[in-house]
């Protein structure tokens, strides 16, 4: 045993140089079997062997594995300070392998992660191609001479490929500036953060640790991060965008004398229609948020309902979204106000918007890439600002990086110009609005405030009312025009995806799930604020709450289709497992902001008793729906079986078979959204 600790010691003295890249591989691998990226992979399988995605995707593995041998490798054979003597020949056989096993392990991480998604061809390619890697780094150390003793110096060779590495990666970060959207989505995500990786441990172990090390000065990788955390306190680049120029300011309604005019512009029609005085449906959306797959899941509900029942978006009277939730909303809105573009099409109780192809074209939005372009702002562009002295408020921004909200508000602009063919997305956010105030559901987008923690919400409405408590008003705070994706994003910034945005007053504005996460907060301030006036105005409001978390309590059992999977219950508890008194406050934290937007959803339901309807994606076996912003084939079909498969909806807009969802319902009464 005494001699076992200062051999283990030595080891360690031999391998030091090798830590950051050992770091670097080990993440990276480990990161293949995260959600998000099997989904991604599921994605690339599904599109073969010789897609676009795919073969960058191999590209991107073989850098990376080349770049974690190679480097290690020219760092251990060089003589430091703290190099043990004498040389032995065990610390000859770590030199040699420990680099092999570094360029090897992410290969076959990857195909692990294949072989985990039941992507066969692709996992046994990827062992191929491992064992073929690693085969060919045993010939050439056979072949070419080991070096006979240690170096003084890093040799030629790793110079040059340095700068090839940072020649390459020059050249992206070129190409990503001038194409923010289809080059990274056609690079893919998986990609990007490979080459990325690879890119660091070339930098990182030929500039940052070798010159530490073979100098013998303090730690370069310290002195980045201090410069970093220096240049932090003015370069931010993280202003949120500037809409268009207007020559008028926006004179916003307050939520109670929207509601007015928004009821007097139907009521006539609907009178000639129910002359015996039914009272108006007037409906309250309250969506989820949890990135795409909210966004996917909550805008494909939405278009159901509104391809099933042409009028129902007239009888939409707000939306209160969060994160994605608040995206899904938007993307209604937005191809609600296009339907209204018809002339024959109109909100007034006598025509309504002629629209039956708003799933497909929801679908076709929100199925898109958008984790590719958001990462390579923040992997590229994003990254390179943080040693920028330059900020947005340095000679107004010229000489900052565009940082990665604006790659990620600049995909969703580009997959609704694809899809609607109009530039409503990257138009200022009023006019959504315009020419259809009454017409167009309002949208109420809940964000939280970095310095206080409080809600925020970015609306075409002014939260005026008392109702609303503590509810800050995001448009007025900002007092300039936005453009319709950033005033999404306001509600969608889940760092470390998305940044904390800056508003022109300091504050910095985040995701509102981190305050909470239903929107059933705002909803039931709306629904009580709008229910001051139905003693005046004929109308009966009616609420829509939408989940897409399988770990909600309040889900309905059993709902939708089979989709040719097993229906699993949320769990009730777990067990502490590895770590647990360490990680019990974190996960306490994760799981309040859960819990109080849960308590929020009961909340609202006990606001309308028997007006509430649940629309629950259900949680499946082996149909994991991850978190981010892109889905696989796979996802996206499974939600899209359980849209296909919602039945009854239609009975919130009918009058004489509305039947809502909650205890007070018929017995044998099916509910809403039910099979």
């Amino acid at each position: 045993m005494s001699r076992f600790w200062p051999a283990v010691q030595e080891i360690f003295r031999v391998l030091r140089p090798a830590w950051l890249a050992g770091l670097l591989v080990v993440g990276i691998s480990a990161a293949f079997h995260i959600s998000q990226a099997l989904d991604a992979l599921v994605d690339i399988a599904r599109h073969g062997g010789v897609s676009k995605a795919h073969l960058s995707l191999l590209v991107a593995v073989l850098a990376l594995a080349i770049c974690g041998w190679y480097f290690p490798r020219a760092l251990l054979y060089v003589k430091y300070w703290f190099t043990p003597e004498p040389n032995r020949p065990r610390f000859d056989w770590v030199r040699v392998w420990i680099p092999r096993l570094l360029g090897v392990l992410p290969i076959l991480s990857l195909a692990a992660a294949f072989l985990r998604k039941k992507a066969l061809g692709f996992g046994t390619f990827y062992i191929l191609v491992a064992i073929l890697f690693g085969v060919l780094l045993v010939l050439r150390g056979r072949v070419f001479q080991k070096p006979p003793s240690l170096l003084a110096d890093l040799p030629g060779r790793t110079v040059a490929g340095l700068i090839i590495i940072l020649l390459v990666s020059l050249s992206l970060l070129v190409i990503f500036l001038n194409s923010r959207v289809v080059f990274p989505q056609m690079v893919g995500p998986i990609a990007i953060i490979v080459y990325a990786t690879a890119s660091s441990i070339a930098f990182g172990s030929a500039v940052l640790i070798y010159v530490s090390y073979r100098y013998r000065v303090p730690s370069l990788l310290v002195v980045a991060l201090l410069v970093t955390i220096f240049l932090s306190t003015w370069n931010d680049n993280h202003s949120i965008q500037k809409g268009a120029h207007e020559d008028q300011a926006w004179h916003r309604s307050t939520v109670e004398e929207h509601l007015g005019k928004w009821i007097r512009h139907r009521e006539a029609n609907w009178r000639e229609r129910f002359p015996e005085g039914e009272p108006y449906p007037l409906v309250l959306i309250a969506a989820e948020g949890g990135g795409i797959r909210a966004a996917y899941w909550t805008g494909s509900v939405l278009a159901k309902l509104g391809d099933t029942y042409p009028g129902f978006a007239c009888h939409v009277f707000a939306i209160s979204g969060v994160s994605g939730g608040s995206l899904g909303g938007a993307v209604f809105s937005a191809l609600t106000a296009e339907a209204l573009q018809s002339p024959d099409s109109a909100c007034d109780g006598s025509q309504f918007p002629k629209s039956r192809d708003q799933l497909e074209k929801t679908r076709n939005i929100l199925g898109k890439d958008f984790l590719g372009p958001a990462l390579a702002g923040l992997l590229f562009p994003d990254f390179l600002q943080r040693f920028n002295p330059f900020g947005d408020q340095v000679f107004s921004g010229r000489f900052a990086f565009p940082d990665r909200a604006q790659y990620l508000e600049s995909s969703w602009e580009a997959a609704w110009q694809e899809v609607a063919q109009s530039s409503r997305f990257e138009d200022n956010f009023r006019r959504l609005w315009a020419g259809h105030e009454l017409e167009v559901p309002s949208l109420f987008m809940n964000g939280t405030w970095v310095e206080s923690g409080a809600r925020h919400v970015t609306s075409n409405l002014r939260p005026a009312s008392p109702k609303f408590v503590e509810l800050d008003d995001a448009v007025e705070a900002l007092d300039r025009p936005l453009p319709l994706s950033t005033a999404v994003h306001m509600s969608a910034r889940f760092t470390y995806v998305s940044p904390a945005g800056t508003m022109p007053d300091g504050r910095r504005v985040v995701d509102g799930g981190y305050f909470e996460n239903s929107g059933a907060m705002t909803a039931s301030e709306l629904l009580s604020v709008v229910s001051e006036s139905r003693g005046t105005l004929n109308f009966e409001p009616f609420v829509v709450i939408i989940t897409n978390a399988p770990e909600n309590p309040n889900r309905k059992p059993g709902r939708g289709g089979d989709c040719g999977r097993k229906r699993i219950e949320p769990a009730t508890g777990e067990s502490p497992g590895a770590f647990n008194e360490t990680l019990a406050p974190i996960v306490t934290l994760l799981h309040t902001r859960s819990a109080r937007g849960y308590r929020a959803e009961k909340f609202l339901e006990r606001l309308a008793p028997g007006r509430v309807y649940r629309f629950d994606l259900p949680a499946s076996e082996n149909a994991e729906v991850p978190l981010g912003w892109i889905l696989s084939e796979d996802s996206r079909a499974f939600m899209d079986c359980e849209i296909d498969h919602l039945e009854g909806i239609e009975r919130i807009m009918s009058p004489e078979r509305r039947q809502p969802d909650g205890d007070s319902q018929s017995p044998g009464t099916p509910p809403l959204g039910s099979t």
